[in-house]
């Protein structure tokens, strides 16, 4: 883990309010990976530095074979389309068909692009540019003969992350991205269709408009050869395209990794885009618009919260989709609620169903909604398990941090609390509340980064755990 990493990890563990790392890997686990988000679990993907965070992602489906979309109309990408040609023979004659290799090479991303930004004393990785026209991950594209390419590689903590990005030029570009593309996804249904490839999948799917002729980006799962240890069994891999013109722009990074939170961010897209068309003097960035393609919105289920509830509660109308619910204690991780804060698994204490679900936005990385829900035999039960949880929270004092009751209200056969825990240094605070209705138990929980510029009060947390308590059903 760099040390971009390890201040990312320092800022998200501030709080502590979650479990521990959930040790899963592939496209099977990766269907129940997403009961086990917490705001705790954080890893590198590929080693480029992109930190992703554990926070109650959509389970992801397993679509069908895709084919390339119709390009986009210039009209509807805002952007022109064609990149025009200079001269590149021996000779030194007009050659038509291939852009100048001087050209192509101020189009690439270089090592500054794909290294994130960090704070000072950060340990970021350092890429060392290798001669290799394909990485090691299965499926991946490959440069072809011919296409000009850069690649690169960075080891850190024996890990190994690979960037690879080439630029072909075709007389015919539409045929020859669907090309790419459809052998790419092909090569991943296929792996997820045996029976001896366990971890090879599919984790996000993508279009996006807005950018050159068509653009696309997905994220898979590659088995790894030779694991990097006993759990880090997969490598997670980005696969992003753009055709401008008769130019294609393919960029593929990756490596070890066990899950994939958040989603796709189309920055080496735009940039690679942007590069290559800025190359010809031209432009081909419009309104990028990324549409994911590989799940459907699972909608409004009896006795959870709906979408436009938590969105009129918390004010967040960023909340786009609620996920489908997931067993919570399915062995991936540690038992229990997934909050610190309340160690303690309903089950032991006899509860029949235990699911958990997530509220999120289509941002890339924004902090969602979470929601678990316990139902015991008898009301009794139920509300010594809600006491107990009280309880725990009251006595929380992990490092000396304690969490702040904000509410508590009990009307008979219902009852709510509320908490808040807050952290200047790092800028993010906690808020969660657990409500009981007759012999069910419910958490809601949501973390908050100063720099998203939203907060949740105690009325409206309040709010939203009366709405939970109102959903509930006790069967």
């Amino acid at each position: 883990m760099n040390g971009f990493d390890d201040q990312l990890r320092n800022r998200l563990n501030a709080l502590s309010g979650a479990i521990d790392d959930v040790h899963l890997a592939g496209a099977e686990a990766a269907r129940h990976r997403a009961a086990q988000r917490t705001r705790r679990q954080v890893a590198a993907v590929g080693l480029s530095g992109v930190v992703i965070v554990a926070l109650g992602v959509l389970a992801i489906g397993q679509g069908q074979l895709l084919t390339a979309p119709e390009p986009a109309h210039p009209t509807q990408t805002q952007s022109p389309t064609a990149v025009p040609t200079t001269p590149d023979t021996p000779d030194g004659t007009a050659d038509p068909d291939r852009p100048d290799r001087a050209i192509l090479t101020a189009a690439f991303l270089t090592t500054e692009d794909i290294t994130p930004d960090g704070e000072p004393g950060d340990v970021l990785p350092e890429w060392s540019e290798v001669s290799t026209a394909q990485t090691p991950f299965d499926c991946a594209p490959t440069a072809e003969d011919g296409a000009e390419y850069v690649a690169y590689e960075n080891t850190q903590d024996g890990q190994v992350g690979h960037f690879l990005q080439f630029i072909e030029e075709t007389g015919e570009p539409v045929r020859r991205f669907s090309e790419i593309r459809a052998g790419f996804e092909r090569c991943v249904r296929d792996r997820e269709a045996s029976a001896e490839d366990t971890y090879t999948g599919f984790s996000q799917i993508w279009n996006v408009g807005g950018l050159g002729d068509e653009a696309w980006m997905a994220t898979y799962f590659d088995a790894a050869e030779e694991p990097a240890d006993e759990f880090m069994e997969t490598n997670v891999v980005h696969v992003q395209m753009v055709r401008t013109g008769n130019l294609i722009s393919v960029v593929v990074n990756g490596g070890p990794g066990l899950d994939d939170n958040v989603d796709m961010d189309p920055d080496f897209l735009v940039t690679s885009a942007d590069r290559l068309c800025g190359a010809f003097g031209t432009e081909c960035v419009g309104d990028v618009t990324p549409e994911r393609t590989d799940r459907q919105p699972i909608g409004d289920i009896d006795g959870w919260l709906t979408l436009d509830g938590v969105v009129q509660a918390t004010g967040l109308d960023q909340l786009v989709e609620g996920s489908e619910p997931m067993k919570a204690n399915d062995g991936a991780g540690p038992a229990g609620w997934a909050l610190t804060y309340l160690p303690l698994d309903p089950e032991d204490d006899g509860a029949t169903f235990f699911q958990r679900r997530f509220y999120q936005s289509a941002d890339p990385g924004y902090l969602g909604v979470d929601q678990e829900i316990a139902v015991f035999p008898d009301d009794d039960t139920a509300r010594a398990h809600y006491e107990d949880l009280i309880a725990a929270a009251a006595a929380y004092n992990e490092g000396g941090r304690e969490v702040d009751n904000t509410g508590s209200v009990d009307e008979g056969d219902r009852a709510i609390t509320t908490w808040r825990e807050s952290d200047e240094e790092y800028g993010i605070s906690f808020v969660f509340g657990i409500a009981v209705r007759d012999n069910a138990v419910t958490v809601v929980n949501h973390g908050i980064d100063s720099a998203a510029g939203h907060d949740v009060t105690a009325d409206q947390m309040m709010d939203l755990l009366s709405r939970a308590a109102d959903r509930l059903t006790t069967s």
